[in-house]
């Protein structure tokens, strides 16, 4: 009984004898590893995203060892209709990411989600050690004081800096009477700057050469390779997924299946630099400020980055039919191996820890690096955190080169207070002190109604975060490079 037990796990649930002669492995072993690879190895819902993504950065198809379940019929769909799966794809990737032209006021969602997202991971690298907003300013960051004004130079503004009362109002902490901090709610701010490479890097020639050599000999040697001792093994449905693999890298090259770029590709068809702020919505907590080269800021989140080129149409059909028939393949392949256990699962196993180390190592900010390098970008990350979302919009504000301010509407509702603070923060940028005036206009109205009133203590307050927030950022960039505008 206990040989039929050992056969069974040794040679599967079908006991087909293999060629080449295997060890006896215990039944926990047969059971665990031929689960593994179908439960841990599907596609997520953002696998199409993740297919465009890497694509668009690498410039070409890139087929791994042993592709998850699902991304095969994700590159036919993409071959069969291009356009339509590109839009599906991309608002997927960036989770309904939305971008914000501080410049010039339009709004529209991430054209490249998953690229976008690879680059911004690989800023957050770069960035470092987050850089501390102070929770208090001090008043003449907004204005100059002037003989007889209720606020001295001394007085400071920021949260926690004054009693609040309304809806705005805490219990007192126990030991702190008349005190009553206010809610903080903390904003990160990273900003990305894009900028042309003049002093590029001299290319590595070797690591050129490795990769592609790797690649060569993945397709000429290894695959067959492997393919043929697993199934002498008799792990026939690791050998079948293999040779899928293979073949279809095979089939690619022989059709000359090739991405191309769109025309207009990094390309600029607007003066001055870019500034847009990105976030995944209207009330996140970290926001994304690309600024810089505007060609690769547009190209990166507002147009489309990649396209297919074959031999003619027939051909694209018959790779679109392929990819299908080879994810049909994959998935009979896969769950052959969760019955069948036995050898056959733990080689899928071997494989697909493989597939992952690979992918570890080549990481995914390596694909935003190597695009970068091959455009001729360079990007510098700084990252800050902000005691609230006003100073933080504020801070963007001022870092434009423009007083369009109607990509503010979804975020902050347009109502005469916000007017005020966006002419106050206008009126700063440009050197004019006129802000006492402003204030003056905002006291008078506090007797009107409600619809226009004006609380002159939360505007100045938060004129100064800004103000402070604006020079803080420029502070720490203009410390490594030029200044940003």
């Amino acid at each position: 009984m206990i040989d039929t037990i050992k056969d069974y796990f040794s040679y599967g649930s079908m006991r087909i004898p293999a060629l080449l002669a295997l060890p006896a492995i215990p039944m926990i072993v047969g059971e665990w590893t031929s689960l593994l690879p179908l439960v841990c190895h599907l596609a997520s819902q953002r696998c199409e995203s993740q297919i465009v993504g890497e694509i668009a950065l690498r410039g070409r198809l890139y087929l791994s060892l042993f592709p998850r379940l699902g991304v095969l019929e994700g590159i036919s769909r993409f071959l069969s209709n291009d356009s339509d799966f590109l839009d599906e794809a991309s608002s997927k990737g960036g989770q309904g990411d939305t971008v914000y032209d501080v410049n010039w006021g339009s709004i529209f969602p991430c054209a490249n989600g998953e690229a976008s997202r690879l680059l911004i991971r690989l800023a957050a690298l770069k960035a470092g050690k987050v850089v501390h907003f102070p929770d208090f300013v001090k008043a003449d960051h907004c204005r100059q004081p002037t003989t007889g004004h209720p606020m001295s130079q001394k007085e400071s503004f920021g949260i926690g800096s004054r009693q609040p009362t309304g809806r705005d109002s805490f219990k007192e902490k126990p030991g702190s009477p008349g005190t009553a901090p206010r809610f903080r709610r903390y904003q990160v701010l990273r900003v990305i700057r894009i900028r042309h490479n003049r002093r590029r890097q001299a290319a590595r020639p070797w690591e050129k050469l490795l990769f592609g050599s790797l690649d060569y000999l993945l397709s000429l040697f290894f695959l067959p390779a492997v393919a043929i001792v697993t199934a002498i093994a008799g792990a026939y449905g690791t050998a079948v997924i293999l040779s899928t693999s293979l073949l279809t890298r095979v089939i690619c090259h022989i059709l000359q299946l090739q991405v191309c770029r769109p025309p207009g590709y990094m390309s600029n068809n607007e003066s001055g630099e870019a500034c847009m702020l990105m976030a995944i919505h209207q009330n996140a907590n970290v926001w994304n400020l690309f600024v810089g080269d505007r060609g690769a800021i547009d190209t990166i989140l507002n147009k489309t980055m990649i396209s297919f080129q074959s031999r003619g149409p027939r051909s694209l059909r018959f790779l679109a039919f392929w990819f299908r028939f080879a994810h049909i393949l994959q998935l009979i392949s896969m769950t052959y191996v969760a019955a069948q256990k036995g050898f056959d699962g733990i080689f899928l196993l071997v494989l697909m820890l493989t597939t992952w180390a690979i992918e570890w190592w080549g990481g995914s900010t390596e694909l935003a690096r190597k695009w970068l390098e091959e455009e001729e970008r360079v990007i510098d990350a700084y990252s800050f955190r902000f005691t609230g979302r006003m100073p933080l919009l504020g801070t963007v504000q001022q870092l434009s080169s423009s007083d369009e301010a109607s990509w503010l509407d979804p975020i902050v509702a347009k109502c005469p207070r916000r007017d005020l603070w966006l002419t106050c923060l206008a009126e700063r940028r440009k050197g004019r002190e006129i802000v006492d005036d402003i204030l003056k206009t905002a006291r008078e109205s506090q007797g009107a109604p409600s619809t226009v009133a004006v609380n002159p203590q939360w505007l100045e307050m938060n004129v100064a975060l800004a103000s402070e927030g604006y020079s803080l950022v420029q502070r720490h960039i203009s410390a490594s490079q030029a200044p940003m505008v």
